[in-house]
């Protein structure tokens, strides 16, 4: 099998947004483009709004208060390793009511995905300028072609088998 050209830009779409994948693109040095598949976060403070920054391992808020890594620990009955991030600096935040309900005030980040690291990493590059215009690129290939495919060819699926 012949190797990948280097220094092209892949994209691909949200549904290969896994940990698995994303590592597997930074462990060949691909440059890859993936969107996080989430849907749109209405609630102002869900953790999904919170940022992470990876050199400190740390969150930040939409008030741009931390959150510290607290721990981990493994949870059995998610077969697990979950990782939990706390906000030293709620009590007192003006809207402290809006982001957490916990009587003691402070808000808590539980995190439990596999390869969150390598998730937010993409989540970051996504949000880059020229991430943004390479992704755009799809719009204009490779989204007109599927388009006909289903449309105008009636293909809605397929089932790939791999040759041993």
């Amino acid at each position: 099998m012949a190797p990948l050209p280097e220094g092209v830009a892949w994209s691909f779409d949200a549904g290969y947004f896994g940990g698995a994948n994303i590592k597997f693109l930074l462990g060949k040095k691909i440059d890859g483009y993936i969107p996080d598949n989430k849907k749109r976060i209405v609630n102002p403070y869900d953790k999904g709004r919170f940022s992470y920054e990876m050199e400190s391992d740390e969150y930040l808020c939409p008030e741009q208060n931390r959150l510290k890594f607290l721990g981990e620990h493994f949870d059995k009955q998610k077969n697990k390793t979950i990782r939990v991030y706390t906000g030293e600096e709620c009590v007192g935040c003006k809207v402290q009511s809006k982001c957490t309900h916990r009587k003691d005030g402070i808000r808590y980040i539980i995190k439990d995905f596999p390869y969150e690291a390598q998730r937010n990493i993409m989540r970051e590059k996504m949000k880059t300028p020229r991430a943004k215009e390479i992704y755009a690129l799809r719009s204009r290939t490779v989204e007109p072609v599927f388009g006909d495919i289903k449309g105008n060819k009636g293909l809605t699926s397929t089932h790939l088998h791999k040759s041993l």
